[in-house]
């Protein structure tokens, strides 16, 4: 779904991602269509069944996953309690980071509502704007096209 338009609904297929709703971010495990659309979502972002990593303090990550367990740059969401308060972590450097070591990180230090694998990889990059300026700074990323974007503003 692209802005309220949906382009491929996968009967049958549960959707693992999050969307943007009225009221803000909103993660789905394994959700049928029919309970993601009803909630009329302006966009989604859908990347692996195992991105949705934990919500409410239980984690969802499957430890014997080989991705989780391979060091990657990573880009990973978290939404914490407070009302439209997200956290976002990058991880740039060739080391990279685990998902389980991220995982632990965020739920340790945060206590997160939910938080989810945008699956960064070497594609993302992350931008930011500063204010009163009309140009983006590129903090990270090769400058490659990008296809999904994710805006914060106030």
């Amino acid at each position: 779904m692209v802005d309220g338009e949906t382009y491929r609904d996968l009967e049958g297929v549960p959707f693992y991602g999050i969307t943007l709703e009225k009221d803000g971010l909103h993660l789905y495990h394994g959700a049928g269509n029919e309970e993601v659309l009803q909630n009329e979502p302006l966009q989604t972002w859908s990347f692996y069944e195992g991105c949705p990593m934990a919500e409410n303090g239980v984690d969802l990550l499957d430890h014997d996953w080989a991705f989780a367990k391979r060091r990657a740059i990573r880009t990973i969401i978290c939404k914490l309690k407070e009302e439209n308060t997200y956290l976002i972590l990058t991880a740039t450097s060739s080391h990279g980071l685990t998902l389980i070591e991220a995982n632990e990180f965020l739920m340790g230090e945060y206590d997160p509502q939910w938080i989810y694998d945008l699956d960064g990889g070497p594609s993302s990059a992350l931008f930011r704007r500063l204010q009163g300026k009309k140009t983006l700074k590129l903090i990270y990323g090769a400058g490659q096209k990008i296809v999904d974007v994710m805006g914060f503003v106030e």
